[in-house]
């Protein structure tokens, strides 16, 4: 957080970027933060250990592929993705969204739904490798699932991160580690016989 707020400072863009130092999560709760001394974007919330079967913690996965074990170092106040529309200004009306939560990704949309009904997001930008690595964890093939279907609902289809090449939902546990999905009663969708509210 630090490095990204001297970041901001450095670029001139503290007028236009809000920073929440809180975590995403499925409800208002103070959880373990793992640290990843090695890489710290793999760092993550506690709480997906408790979920994981026997030698299959993500602490477990990550001292095979750093060399070292993640450590607790900190705890964080959750928030939900539904959240985020009292944070923002109310003129916000349309956003990319970006999602790189180490695998708790498919509990956070289980409280999404004021967040999409109130802002038109033509694309989500997700790691979905690190959902397929903890699939068999306690109740998460279900909630990738759900997830999915969400966004099923919603319009979305699955593509690589090139945009161009459409993936199938079916095939979700063979996907490529990053994927984007693209809302296609707004975009364009490559690949698809018709264009979802294309004017065309």
């Amino acid at each position: 957080m630090i490095r990204l707020h001297k970041s901001i400072q450095l670029n001139d863009v503290q007028h236009q970027v809000t920073l929440i130092a809180n975590a995403i999560g499925i409800k208002h709760e103070r959880l373990a933060l793992n640290i990843v001394d090695k890489n710290l974007g793999a760092s993550y919330l506690s709480y997906l250990d408790e979920l994981a079967p026997a030698g299959k913690k993500i602490e477990n996965l990550v001292d095979e592929q750093h060399g070292i074990p993640p450590r607790v170092l900190a705890e964080v106040d959750t928030i939900t993705l539904d959240d985020l529309v009292s944070i923002y200004p109310i003129f916000f009306k349309r956003a990319i969204l970006k999602m790189d939560i180490e695998g708790f990704e498919a509990l956070a949309f289980s409280n999404a739904s004021l967040l999409f009904n109130r802002t038109e997001i033509p694309a989500i930008y997700m790691e979905f490798g690190k959902l397929v690595e903890i699939k068999y964890h306690r109740g998460m093939f279900g909630k990738i699932e759900e997830m999915l279907n969400f966004l099923k609902k919603r319009n979305y289809e699955p593509y690589e991160v090139n945009d161009i090449n459409h993936i199938l939902y079916d095939n979700w546990e063979s996907w490529q580690w990053d994927v984007v999905f693209r809302r296609c009663d707004i975009c364009r969708c490559p690949g698809l016989e018709k264009v979802v509210g294309s004017a065309e």
